[in-house]
């Protein structure tokens, strides 16, 4: 009797540890892959941030044609991508990401001054939307806003928008919002020398950029003629 309930708890005991020592490795497993992820993203990104670097070097000495034809703010693009999805994997606050969004905040801020060297150099009229979030509290109008921008962003290639961490602590960022004062009042838009504050719809930047609203219709109506043209019938010979 005492043999039989000795074994049956060595049995449950043998159990237990399996079962422990699998759910180990398992989430060890994953973790390990987690990090060879992460690891390769940032492998990744610094690869962008070399490649961005360059670029900037070669249009400062490009000429008036070639100023506007650069692929940089989708390069931008992408890194904030990759920097969101290294946000959610270790945390707004870690170390790396912290480092990380500071270079992006800096190539930014890089391809801002670049375009308004074209403006000067070339008399032409970039469109930029400097964007001021925050991380801190709950900015439910700054993840609105974000998903605006973004939008945006991709339906217009031609409209630049930069998004930066209002309370990062880093000088160049910092220096920037001094010159404007722009004041902790979040969301918030820097297009042209005006700063606006609360969340802007995108009809709301339709009306501060009509040109883009007329090319957005322009080419809407163009689809539509083209779509009906397919559709009527052919005369047969």
């Amino acid at each position: 009797m005492r043999n039989t309930y000795l074994q049956y708890h060595i049995t449950a005991l043998i159990i237990v540890f399996l079962i422990v020592a699998t759910s180990f490795f398992v989430s060890t497993l994953f973790a390990d892959k987690r990090i060879q992820e992460i690891r390769s993203m940032e492998d990744k990104i610094s690869m962008d941030i070399l490649s961005a670097e360059t670029q900037f070097a070669l249009l400062e000495m490009a000429a008036c044609e070639h100023l506007g034809d650069t692929f940089l703010s989708q390069e931008l693009r992408v890194l904030a991508q990759r920097l969101s999805f290294m946000e959610q994997s270790l945390g707004v606050e870690n170390p790396e990401v912290v480092n990380l969004k500071k270079y992006y905040s800096l190539l930014q801020i890089k391809d801002y001054l670049l375009m308004r060297q074209a403006q000067e150099k070339c008399d032409t009229k970039p469109l930029s939307i400097l964007y001021f979030y925050s991380n801190e509290g709950d900015c439910r109008d700054c993840i609105r806003q974000g998903h605006v921008l973004s939008q945006f962003g991709e339906l217009h290639e031609e409209a630049r928008v930069y998004a930066f961490d209002y309370h990062l602590s880093f000088p160049a960022l910092q220096t920037l919002i001094a010159l404007h004062e722009i004041e902790p009042n979040l969301p918030a838009l820097l297009i042209g020398d005006q700063v606006l504050y609360g969340y802007l719809a995108t009809e709301d930047l339709y009306k501060i950029f009509p040109d883009l609203l007329k090319k957005e219709e322009l080419e809407k109506e163009t689809e539509e003629a083209l779509k009906q043209d397919s559709e009527q019938p052919t005369d047969a010979f």
